[in-house]
């Protein structure tokens, strides 16, 4: 069976735990841990002062499993997945944007995609990465969080859901002012207290205490919607007009640091098993 796969390559019992179980025990050795809290949360919020485009800083996070564990992490002092020293140093090789992929979905550093580049080159790398987060979300991140000296931003682009998360960013106003206005910013550097604040009200009101499927009943789910969801994601959603704007304001802004933009496709697994090209493909590669 896969989980006997994963066990035997693990060299560790497969942790068949809910998050809600891990959660509370983890909790009882550190009542400062948290499950994460994405920008994406935030998109239905009306009348707000400030919009989160990052975690909560210093913090313990338990996140997700799908190779036997629950990945866990201290955050940054911008409440991004880094050791926080990679903030004082003068120069960064590789400043990555992305959702999940940059994110290190359910793995632990060093096997997140920023830690292997800083292994592999011996030099500063930067993780912007936000779970669930699309290109608007990702540019206003680069715009708040631009270090300074900058070699390459290497953003990352998911066939699978990308252009959908798009759509639903674009309903946001608040969101839309990063691309209506090329000075917009909410100063998020000096705003981390406010930003905690935040995250912190949008935790206490979130329930775990609901019981929670079993870890195989979700993978079970999950492989069902695969193909189901590669179609709605990838395949039916028009690229909106926007997303040229993006780009071309987020090379904009790279050139004016002085960096070199890096833009990497990542295709969704079905799309590779299915010998199928994606509809978008084409015209994202255009437009890039």
């Amino acid at each position: 069976s896969s989980t006997k796969k994963i066990k035997e390559m693990n060299k560790r019992d497969y942790d068949m735990r809910t998050i809600y179980e891990a959660l509370s025990l983890a909790k009882k050795n550190n009542p400062e841990i948290q499950y994460p809290v994405f920008p994406f949360v935030f998109l239905k919020e009306k009348n707000i002062d400030i919009y989160p485009l990052s975690g909560r800083s210093n913090t313990e996070i338990i996140y997700c499993n799908e190779n036997g564990f629950f990945s866990e992490f201290l955050t940054d002092r911008f409440g991004f997945n880094n050791p926080d020293e990679v903030w004082d140093k003068d120069r960064v090789e590789y400043l990555v944007i992305g959702d999940s992929y940059a994110y290190g979905n359910c793995v632990n550093r060093p096997d997140d995609i920023v830690s292997a580049l800083r292994k592999i080159s011996k030099k500063n790398s930067i993780n912007l990465g936000q779970s669930g987060s699309g290109p608007l979300i990702e540019y206003a991140i680069l715009k708040e969080f631009y270090p300074q000296k900058v070699k390459k931003v290497i953003w990352l682009y998911y066939e699978g859901n990308d252009i959908y998360d798009l759509v639903l960013e674009l309903k946001n106003s608040f969101l839309r002012n990063y691309i209506s206005n090329k000075n917009f910013s909410q100063k998020l550097t000096l705003n981390q207290n406010e930003v905690n604040k935040i995250i912190e009200k949008k935790n206490k009101n979130r329930s775990f205490n609901q019981p929670q499927p079993k870890l195989i009943t979700i993978i079970k789910n999950f492989l069902k919607l695969t193909d189901l969801r590669s179609q709605i994601f990838s395949t039916e959603v028009e690229i909106p007009k926007e997303f040229e704007k993006i780009f071309a304001n987020a090379k904009e802004l790279a050139l004016e640091n002085g960096s070199e933009l890096v833009f990497v496709y990542l295709p969704e697994f079905s799309t590779l098993k299915n010998n199928f090209e994606n509809r978008n493909y084409k015209k994202v590669k255009s437009i890039i």
